[in-house]
């Protein structure tokens, strides 16, 4: 490994480079062996979640209501009856601008660890975080300039 000078001792500094004579060129069975046996909590884990996950499906199936009448499989809205049927069809409009919320929300993820790691990146970061906001300003005039955002 590569450590810089002025780096915490034992810890390398940012970017770390690897050598590939460091990586070893097989593993032995025995590594194998040891690598799967840290594995088996996590299948532990796994085996009481989908047999409590069974456990309560099959509770509710046995015990829930069976028999179920017009009344009871009637819509109930604050006590109002409705005037129009609960499944109706939405507008494209709803799941257009439900993609650009999904859109836009997952890239304003990436501002986190941009942040996390602003003094790591230095100037680099700071100017593709500009770019990538950039991006993201264009993509938005470009919506709203062709009414992405209107429900007319």
């Amino acid at each position: 490994m590569c450590y810089s000078v002025g780096a915490p001792r034992g810890r390398p500094a940012f970017p770390v480079l690897l050598e590939l004579a460091s990586f070893p060129k097989a593993a032995s069975p025995e590594a194998f062996g040891n690598l799967l046996e840290s594995y088996v909590p996590l299948l532990i884990y796994v085996l009481i979640v989908l047999g409590l996950v069974g456990t309560v499906a099959s509770l509710s199936f046995v015990l829930g209501p069976s028999k179920p009448t017009k009344t009871k499989l009637a819509p109930y809205e604050s006590g109002i009856i409705p005037e129009t049927p609960a499944m109706r069809r939405l507008s494209v409009r709803f799941y257009l601008t439900a993609m650009l919320f999904i859109i836009f929300d997952v890239e304003a993820v990436f501002f986190y660890p941009w942040a996390v790691l602003m003094r790591q990146l230095k100037w680099f970061g700071l100017i593709e975080m500009f770019v990538f906001m950039g991006v993201l300003l264009v993509a938005l005039a470009y919506i709203w300039r062709n009414g992405g955002f209107d429900w007319d």
